[in-house]
């Protein structure tokens, strides 16, 4: 089973562009999608789950990412839900907010130090939507300094080894290794197809091995089918007494 990672939305904002910018795609079908991991160095499909944070509960994931306001209240209710699933350790904790401030009018809203201070106590990441990478540069591989803004979601994420990530040499290889034997698979069988016609074969004898002579076929791809399928024509011409161009 892939492993998860959970994106729990604490505000009523849609998050439609999250699961598009972390997918890669122009609409989400679900809030629960495959999220297919390529970077450089590996490859891993993800479980990307978006979830109401009423609706969370404590089960195994390796990345979490909370979607925010910067109300007081919200900052309680990320307490609380980070309490039901800190036991599971996730790896990446994203904490992300559209902006922060130090300068806040309204008593009900969280200041940009009161939200880093408990991001520090949680070991989570604040990332703030609207701060923008100073060299504008939107690939996330190529360097290894971290970004700014929403892109960091999709760097952190990922920059993390997921439980069943396959690296892309060892994965190239495993594709070789493939190949290599489903070619020698092939030519196994059109050397037993070729030994099963003999040299003059009877009437009889290309008659009583219809069967098998088809089974080998099947199993055959679609050039060497065809050669097979050849060559045994010739052979039911032979053993008859007719040339193929009769």
């Amino acid at each position: 089973m892939p492993p998860y990672c959970k994106i729990i939305n604490f505000s009523p904002s849609s998050l439609s562009w999250l699961q598009c910018m972390i997918l890669d795609a122009t609409k989400a079908s679900s809030n629960t999608n495959q999220w297919k991991v390529v970077t450089k160095y590996y490859k891993a499909e993800v479980t990307l789950k978006i979830l109401d944070h009423e609706d969370v509960i404590s089960d195994d994931t390796e990345a979490v990412v909370f979607c925010c306001d910067t109300t007081k209240e919200t900052l309680d209710r990320a307490e609380k839900i980070w309490m039901k699933i800190k036991e599971c350790s996730p790896a990446v904790c994203l904490f992300v907010v559209e902006t922060a401030s130090d300068d806040v009018q309204d008593k009900k809203e969280a200041t940009r130090t009161q939200i880093r201070d408990w991001c520090l106590s949680n070991q989570f990441e604040l990332v703030e939507c609207n701060e923008e990478d100073e060299d504008g540069d939107s690939d996330t591989e190529e360097r290894f300094d971290e970004k700014a803004g929403r892109i960091r979601i999709v760097q952190a994420l990922k920059a993390h080894t997921w439980s069943n990530l396959e690296l892309i040499e060892e994965s190239e290889m495993k594709d070789k290794k493939e190949n290599e034997e489903t070619e020698t698979e092939n030519n196994s069988l059109l050397v037993a197809a070729q030994e099963n016609l003999g040299e003059d074969p009877s009437f009889e004898d290309l008659f009583s091995q219809i069967a098998k002579m088809k089974d080998i076929s099947n199993n055959l791809p679609d050039e060497e089918r065809r050669a097979y399928a050849e060559k045994v024509s010739l052979a039911f011409y032979k053993s008859i007494g007719l040339d193929s161009e009769d």
